[in-house]
């Protein structure tokens, strides 16, 4: 960036495993930072409370919380003496300790989200794209970091030290190492465009930069508000611009061979494919054929609400197609949840209905039963907060870490 921000890049998990003595010490900071996940989740909470919840022994809880209060990431009140003894003392995410930047990007603008530690919202900026330009990769990691220096340092702005940077990518983030697939910072395609960005905005902002597919990063964000974290396995599903799914399995959310995975719409469906219908431009194909006023998802929510005919039909076709690509994902993956997710959600009224009623000529009644369908609660929300999350996940969880590199 052009000036000195404060930062703390060092709370991202990022493996640094060459030699023994780096895996030893690795193995205590993903130690470190799972008691600092229990914090966050179910803080206040003792000491006591930690070490039944993670499995480590007191002395092991100790040393963890007595390093992340001196990193000033824990609070921990005074232990107080009451009438029936002393009272055990409870720890705190101290979530104004660092924040973390999230940019929702396509060619025309940028969304800038910034929030703390537990994902609060401390700003929200929209940044349109240069006039006439659709923006090459250095040109778009130019116009990023540009955009986050012009908010970071607003006159007046008084902001904690930046973790990191999530970029919610609207176009595939193929992988350069098949065989190291996982959530984040492996290594990302070179030559792609998402790997140029990736790499052009970490050296201008000099904090960890993870770049994911918006699917995905979506996924993520109802992993970590809650939503996501009573299924084994979901899938998310997102029609912004096609027809795509995410797949998480026990907090990792699945890539593929090369990053590739999850592309739902070249799959055939009524003489054309899903992605013909389940799109931005799908539904506006949908509204032209039925005589709908207009084809955005806002309007045609908002028609739908007023009882309006010919939206409801739209509605209606969308969930029978939804409802074929469901049926696909239940008998290939068996997930435990298919959440609907992104602009459309809000929409669920009127599709979701008919999109079960479907699934039930597709799947089985056991089917069915195993696999819950629903719209996600996070709703448009789940697009700004999904480049977020992505660094987020790489502070507090442990799930795009391949334990077989530290053990």
């Amino acid at each position: 960036m052009t000036s000195v921000i404060s930062r703390r890049p060092d709370l991202v998990l990022v493996p640094r495993t060459e030699t023994p003595a780096e895996r030893a010490l690795e193995k205590k900071r993903i130690r470190k930072h799972y008691v600092l996940k229990i914090i966050r989740d179910y803080g206040p909470i003792s000491r006591a409370g930690i070490s039944k919840t993670v499995g480590l022994n007191m002395q092991s809880v100790a040393t963890h919380v007595d390093d992340l209060v001196k990193a000033g990431l824990v609070h921990e009140e005074e232990a107080k003496e009451t009438t029936i003894g002393r009272r055990p003392t409870l720890c705190t995410l101290k979530a104004d300790a660092a924040m973390v930047a999230g940019v929702d990007f396509t060619p025309k603008q940028a969304t800038i989200l910034l929030t703390n530690l537990k994902g609060e919202e401390i700003s929200r900026t929209n940044c349109k794209a240069p006039a006439n330009q659709k923006p090459d990769s250095r040109e778009a990691a130019q116009w990023i970091t540009e955009c986050l220096d012009g908010i970071l340092h607003q006159e007046g702005a008084e902001y904690p030290p930046l973790a990191g940077v999530g970029i919610s990518w609207p176009w595939e983030v193929p992988f350069s190492a098949p065989e190291l697939s996982s959530i984040g910072l492996s290594p990302l395609d070179p030559t792609a465009s998402s790997g140029v960005v990736q790499r052009l905005v970490s050296e201008m902002t000099q904090v960890p930069v993870i770049v994911e597919a918006r699917p995905r990063a979506m996924a993520l964000a109802s992993l970590l508000s809650g939503e996501g974290k009573e299924f084994i396995n979901f899938v998310y599903l997102s029609t912004e611009t096609s027809f795509h799914a995410a797949f998480v399995q026990n907090g990792r959310v699945m890539h593929g061979s090369a990053g590739r995975a999850g592309n739902l719409s070249p799959v055939s469906y009524d003489g054309g494919s899903l992605g013909d219908v389940l799109s931005e431009g799908g539904l506006k194909a949908l509204a032209k054929a039925h005589g709908a006023a207009k084809g955005d998802v806002a309007s045609l929510i908002s028609q739908a609400e007023k009882g309006n005919a010919k939206a409801l039909a739209v509605w209606e076709d969308y969930g029978k197609a939804l409802a074929h690509g469901v049926a696909i994902l239940i008998h290939t993956i068996d997930p435990t949840a298919v959440i609907i997710g992104g602009s459309v959600s809000p929409a669920a009224p009127y599709f979701l209905p008919k999109a079960k009623e479907t699934l039930a000529s597709l799947t089985s009644e056991e089917q069915l039963a195993r696999t819950q369908v629903l719209a996600c609660g996070l709703g448009e929300e789940a697009i700004t907060h999904g480049a977020t999350s992505l660094v987020l996940h790489h502070i507090f969880s442990m799930a795009h870490i391949d334990l077989a590199q530290v053990l």
